[in-house]
């Protein structure tokens, strides 16, 4: 596996200021998927920010990264809204009450 860090994204553009929905088209050009923490370093914006900017309309948390983990990180298990958003919803949604009861 290789490794990618925050100047990976930059394709020689400066993302400092840019809106969060153009650091995601980056971050999915350059890496296929979101990460927070790399979409972060390269446009200064916290994670915090970036997933007020993004939650519910471009990104969802799936609850089935912490499954079978002790802890849950704000900044992991983000994927696009489509990709969330198919296959098995009854499914999906039981294991996000599960995870809301555990990581409140």
């Amino acid at each position: 596996m290789f490794e990618v860090n925050e100047q990976d994204l930059y394709f020689g553009e400066d993302l400092q200021g840019a809106s969060s929905d153009e650091v995601l088209v980056a971050c999915l050009n350059q890496l296929g998927r979101v990460d927070l923490e790399l979409m972060s370093a390269a446009c200064g914006k916290s994670c915090e920010e970036l997933i007020a900017d993004l939650r519910g309309s471009a990104i969802f948390q799936d609850p089935a990264e912490f499954e079978f983990e002790e802890n849950w990180d704000l900044t992991r298990g983000w994927v696009l809204k489509a990709r969330y958003l198919c296959g098995k919803l009854r499914r999906k949604l039981e294991l996000a009450v599960v995870q809301n009861h555990r990581f409140p």
